[in-house]
């Protein structure tokens, strides 16, 4: 007997083996990679690259009769242009297919004749252009055909517009369009739940609303500078219901296009909103303002955290079921003086009773004059690294002209102590100190603080914290307790704010961690894949 028939009498033994065809057809289906990064189509893609099926039919007869005979493996198409054999072993099942970058007038019109013969059977299509440099024309307005199954549209650096467009209904659950001049769907998109328009300079604001208004279902929408505003102000006249809204991100240069959007917009409590304002004169934090449309969201904001992190200034405030999320880049005007109405212009509404001051290892450690002073008068609790120590100070001994107290009702304040970097926040012999002078000028102005909490973390080396100063500052405050943890503590926020869905939709947690050397990329890091040409992997089939 030859080692081949050995080989094969021992494998057949394995346990592996003695799967049902039909589950051994389940397990391959998950085997293979994804033939299209994520970040390119913003959510997970189906198709996967087809050498990984033909690995798994190199490594035994049986696992190759599994493979040739299920259609489900050969369902995705990188190559329509050489799809022949495949198309044979894929029958029956639909398709989800990949439109490269592959020039020249014969492949248009394979590509053509490709969609034409084919269209009825797509589920998932997705036409890979240039992320970053001019659109590419694809034979997408000539091929006719039944889109009747088609679930997932992906339109990446395309200059021409899908024919299917026109339809007066589309069952789309997923729409991508970046980098291209497409118009968008003109028809009905009721079981649309996913929606991205990224860097679209063809469409203006009354355009996207319109598209929102015919998506009832969408659950995730992301914007990155696509909002064009209208010649004519308020040329859209009617509210937009979204009421299974779960996540709303906004990216744009400009903030009056954002506010606009906004208004139109009906939100359930149970949204939450992610804006980030680009490299703008535009963007500035002093007159920066939200719609009242937001209330639903904003109003229950009990928590607010300002944390400066990389070469960005970020904003997020957190209800029990929701937040809102503002970023602006280092470049603010910072000698700006914010006005008194500053947390009521970003949420609208809120009445927080807790306000946190983070740094996160960022190239300056600078706020904005006036930060603490236009505090609500809600807030009961303020949590500050002692980067910002002798800001509060400052703040603090500021003598309104009217007689105005800031944060009147302001009794407990917690010290973020790092144990890992103190020398560079600031020493802790000065800790105490200045945590005294700040109780003494709260008492000056009537104020009183009641509980000072020193918590410390990153205390790798276990040893005991030692503060100059102690007992000055346990004669200025009726209670002074110390707290420890291994890292610095976050803000309590609701699971759709902490569960992170790849770059569109990053956890919020991850503000609270150092930058570190990646300081630079905390800006860029979410929206690189929209601005690099970087190809996408089709393989043979």
């Amino acid at each position: 007997m030859s080692r081949v028939l050995v080989r094969r009498a021992c494998n057949t033994m394995l346990p592996v083996h003695r799967l049902p065809p039909e589950i051994l057809t389940r397990i391959f289906y998950y085997a293979p990679e994804s033939s299209i990064p994520r970040d390119k189509v913003i959510w997970i893609p189906t198709i996967f690259r087809m050498k990984d099926v033909i690995v798994l039919a190199a490594v035994c007869r049986h696992w190759r009769d599994v493979v040739i005979g299920a259609a489900i493996l050969w369902s995705s198409v990188n190559r329509p242009v050489a799809s022949g054999g495949h198309m044979k072993r894929s029958s029956g099942v639909g398709l989800n297919c990949q439109l490269s970058k592959e020039l020249g007038d014969n492949n248009m019109l394979r590509l053509t004749e490709f969609l034409t013969n084919n269209g009825r059977r797509i589920r998932e299509l997705h036409v890979m252009g240039p992320d970053r440099s001019p659109p590419l024309s694809f034979p997408l307005h000539e091929a006719q055909f039944d889109a009747k199954k088609l679930e997932v549209v992906s339109l990446i650096g395309s200059s021409t517009t899908p024919g299917l467009f026109e339809a007066p209904v589309l069952n789309l659950h997923r729409l991508v369009i970046s980098n291209s001049e497409s118009k968008l769907p003109t028809g009905q998109l009721a079981q649309l739940t996913q929606l991205c328009l990224s860097k679209i300079e063809t469409i203006h604001i009354t355009e996207v609303l319109e598209l929102l208004s015919r998506a009832p279902s969408l659950q995730d929408v992301h914007l990155v500078d696509s909002l064009r505003k209208d010649e004519e102000d308020g040329l859209y006249r009617e509210n937009i219901p979204l009421r299974n809204l779960r996540r709303l991100s906004i990216r744009e240069n400009d903030p009056v296009p954002i506010f606009s959007l906004l208004s139109y917009l009906l939100l359930e409590p149970s949204t939450a909103l992610r804006i980030r304002y680009g490299y703008s004169r535009a963007c500035q934090l002093s007159t920066s303002k939200l719609p009242s449309s937001l209330f639903p969201i904003s109003e229950p904001i009990l928590r607010i955290s300002i944390i400066r992190r990389g070469i960005s200034l970020k904003f997020i405030g957190a209800s029990p079921t929701s937040g809102i999320r503002l970023e602006w880049l280092i470049t603010y005007r910072e000698d700006a003086h914010l006005p008194s109405s500053i947390y009521a212009q970003l949420f609208p509404g809120a009445n927080p009773h807790q306000v946190s001051l983070i740094w996160a290892d960022s190239y300056s450690k600078s706020l904005p004059s006036g930060l603490v002073r236009a505090l609500p008068e809600s807030v009961t609790t303020l949590v500050t690294s002692t980067a910002y120590l002798e800001f509060l100070m400052s703040e603090f001994e500021v003598e309104d002209p009217t007689g105005h107290v800031p944060c009147h009702n302001l009794s407990t304040i917690h010290v973020l102590i790092d144990r890992q970097r103190s020398r560079v926040d600031l020493a802790l012999s000065k800790i105490c100190p200045f945590m005294t002078t700040i109780a003494g000028q709260r008492a000056k102005l009537g104020c009183p603080l009641e509980r000072i909490v020193l918590t410390s973390f990153n205390n790798e080396d276990g040893e005991k914290l030692k503060l100059a100063g102690i007992n000055a500052l346990k004669r200025a405050v009726k209670i002074v307790e110390h707290e420890a943890y291994s890292e610095l503590p976050i803000m309590e926020m609701p699971p759709i704010c902490t569960a992170g869905d790849g770059t569109w939709w990053p956890s919020w947690t991850d503000q609270w961690r150092d930058a570190g050397p990646d300081v630079l990329a905390d800006w860029a890091h979410s929206d690189f894949s929209l601005y690099s040409d970087e190809e996408s992997n089709p393989d043979s089939d």
